[in-house]
């Protein structure tokens, strides 16, 4: 983008694929910009859930936080790009008057749009299940009863044995949200590809890995902060009293093991962005930073059984590794699938 001065109004192109990559390239973009900016949609051909949960995040900030006045143009829904974001809930969730509100689109076997989860509306919609067997349910619980909900709207089955796997990533990634970010809300965004890959999204405006582990843990920068957040053992927050629910630290560690394996995880937070994808990770630093916590999940789908012996390898060898360093957490019952499920 062109230099501005502070009287004109600069003019920012979404990318032309809306990925993790280009929602950071975006951001560069936009903190260049003084008082106003056009933001023109022309160029984006292709959009991923985690790519349209950031860059709405960024969106939204700029036009709040930082007081930008920004006007929009080139959106047309006869793009299937654009008519995509449209019917998922994008372009309504930063304030633009096309496609449908976030959360309108009921979903169907094939996606869940973008949806605000509110921990106040999941405590209103599980809590009284759960009261016979928790006098105050603990967060993981209620996570978990709405992630059921959710893998059902993307499985299209009832059966609890056939959702589990899915419904495990989905609240693990829930879960890590509200339990370290300090945020009671958050954006959530699911898709089932042609391919058979199922993909999960979310992101939230919290304070980010980097300012949640620096009160135990030493991270010198974004990049030492989500590596330290992928080994097992380690959290932000003490070990949870909640039994089954304790916070044991394997969640982020897992989720990466599974990426690994099965398709790719990403994590992005400041101005790093983490991909673990056919057995390693790889991370990219950009100049411009995300506020807050952007976690993206793309899998195939395994068998129930397949994938709790994929757990079991990779929870194994996760509490090895914190043997070797000389410590004694192990994961949380919830971090498991039990064999009945």
């Amino acid at each position: 983008m062109q230099d501005v001065c502070d009287f004109m109004t600069a003019q920012v192109f979404t990318p032309p694929t809306l990925d993790e990559a280009g929602a950071f390239y975006f951001i560069q973009q936009m903190d260049r910009a003084r008082d106003s900016v056009i933001v023109d949609f022309s160029q984006t051909k292709f959009a991923y859930p985690l790519g349209a949960l950031m860059l709405a995040s960024a969106y939204r900030r700029f036009k709040t936080a930082n007081n930008l006045t920004i006007k929009s143009q080139g959106i047309d829904l006869d793009i299937p790009a654009h008519g995509y974001l449209g019917h998922m809930g994008f372009f309504k969730a930063i304030g633009l008057p096309y496609g449908k509100r976030p959360g309108e689109s009921m979903g169907s076997e094939t996606y869940v749009p973008l949806t605000v989860l509110d921990i106040n509306d999941l405590e209103i919609a599980h809590k009284s299940k759960l009261l016979e067997k928790y006098s105050e349910p603990p967060i993981g619980s209620l996570v978990d009863a709405e992630s059921m909900n959710l893998a059902k709207l993307v499985t299209q089955d009832l059966r609890p044995r056939i959702n589990r796997p899915i419904a495990y990533c989905f609240r693990e990634i829930i879960r890590n949200v509200f339990e370290h970010s300090g945020e009671r809300k958050c954006a959530f965004y699911a898709q089932r590809w042609n391919t058979g890959f199922i993909e999960v999204a979310i992101a939230d405006r919290g304070k980010g890995i980097h300012e949640s582990l620096q009160s135990k843990h030493h991270v010198a920068s974004h990049r030492h902060a989500l590596m330290t957040a992928m080994l097992p053992g380690v959290s932000a927050g003490d070990s949870s009293p909640e039994g089954q629910w304790a916070n044991s630290g394997f969640g982020l560690f897992v989720l990466s093991e599974v990426g690994k394996r099965l398709g790719s995880f990403s994590l992005c937070s400041g101005n790093t962005s983490a991909r673990a994808s056919d057995g390693s990770i790889s991370y990219v630093e950009y100049s411009s930073s995300f506020c807050g916590t952007a976690v993206g999940l793309k899998i195939k789908q395994l068998s129930p059984t397949k994938f709790r012996q994929l757990l079991d390898n990779i929870i194994k060898r996760g509490e090895e590794m914190v043997r070797d360093r000389g410590e004694l957490t192990r994961a949380s019952k919830s971090t498991r699938i039990d064999k009945e499920d």
